[in-house]
């Protein structure tokens, strides 16, 4: 068998594979590639100490950097008895990201053009209609980046009061026309009652009314008697005047007599359910008062739950995990580097062997 040739093929016998013969100078020994390590490893602690010292030094002049953040809760009104926001939070985060965070940075920049890399976002969290307004750098940018966390806010701020003072304008006229309809309706209890009281004078007048109709009667009827006894024409001229007189005291009579029994009793009977129709009224009234009232005290502004703050810890890789995956990462490069100069220096031997 020929150890130059690449590989020796044995022919198969019947129904069997061919079987491959590898030269063993093709195949990996791990003591060799161990050996090779052992004799280049100046190579494999200069890449790693050029790797550790670069990691190092990484970790030492990247500067800290901080989240600059603010959680903003979306304002409130009543409507229909459920509280609703007063602007959708997608509007509010397109208004945040597209306009007022971008003001903020152009006024910055105008002022400090240095500044012109800064960023700050606007996002929605996921299930959450908080906005959070946040930006990250270092620490000695801490003013700058609350200065314009702030600015967007204020003008977030701004939008939403007047959309609220609106809003309020609305629910106070509202509490208003509902505090005079309880007025109007405590004055027609008023009146109704007051009328309910005269009614018991009113029944006084009637019945002194009727005694002096009843004592007319007895005097008209005597009279008629006396009269009955005379036999002569003017006496019956005056007792028909006089029959007259007592026909017109009797329906007087009856007529002031229903109206104490029956008119009195229906009219007193009828205010008496008009108050009380009125008392209800005020009660749905003043229910209606005090939820105009509710609406203006549930109406909230859009504020800063979190004001806008640094993050009490730095953020992104510490300076532990810096130097840990230059350890890392150098060691992988070192025993890379090992094994391509034993490539290039084996190379180097077969050149100068065939030459």
């Amino acid at each position: 068998m020929d150890d130059k040739k690449a590989m020796q093929e044995v022919p198969p016998g019947q129904g069997q594979m061919p079987i491959m013969y590898y030269p063993p100078e093709d195949e990996i020994n791990l003591v060799d590639l161990w050996r090779v390590l052992v004799r280049r490893q100046w190579v494999l602690w200069v890449v790693l100490l050029l790797a550790v010292t670069a990691s190092v030094a990484a970790a030492l002049l990247l500067p800290k950097k901080y989240f600059y953040r603010a959680n903003v809760e979306i304002g409130t009104v009543p409507v229909n008895g459920d509280l609703q926001l007063v602007e959708d939070p997608n509007t509010v985060l397109a208004k945040v990201k597209e306009g007022y965070v971008v003001k903020a940075r152009s006024d910055l920049i105008a002022r400090q053009p240095e500044y012109e890399g800064l960023e700050v976002e606007a996002r929605l969290p996921k299930g959450s209609q908080m906005l959070v307004i946040e930006g990250k750098g270092p620490k000695k940018d801490q003013s700058v980046y609350l200065g314009v966390i702030n600015e967007a806010l204020d003008l977030l701020f701004k939008d939403h009061q007047r959309m609220l003072d609106i809003a309020r304008t609305e629910f106070e006229a509202r509490l208003q026309a509902e505090k005079s309809r309880v007025q109007q309706l405590e004055d027609q209890k008023t009146v109704l009652a007051a009328e309910l009281e005269r009614l018991d004078d009113l029944d006084a007048l009637l019945k002194d009314e009727i005694q002096q109709l009843r004592e007319r009667l007895e005097a008209s009827r005597a009279r008629y008697a006396r009269i009955a006894t005379v036999k002569d024409a003017s006496a019956a001229m005056t007792m028909l005047l006089v029959d007259n007189q007592i026909q017109e005291d009797n329906q007087r009579l009856q007529a002031l007599q229903e109206r104490l029994l029956i008119g009195q009793k229906n009219r007193r009977e009828e205010l008496k359910k008009q108050i009380a129709d009125t008392e209800r009224s005020i009660q749905v009234q003043k229910l209606k008062v005090t939820q105009a009232e509710t609406n203006l005290e549930n109406m909230r502004m859009t504020r800063a739950i979190v004001p806008p703050m640094r993050s009490p810890a730095p953020v992104g890789i510490s300076r532990k995990m810096i130097v840990a995956l230059g350890l890392v990462l150098g060691l992988f490069v070192g025993v890379m580097a090992v094994f391509f100069a034993e490539f290039l220096s084996k190379a180097g031997e077969a050149e100068a062997a065939e030459s």
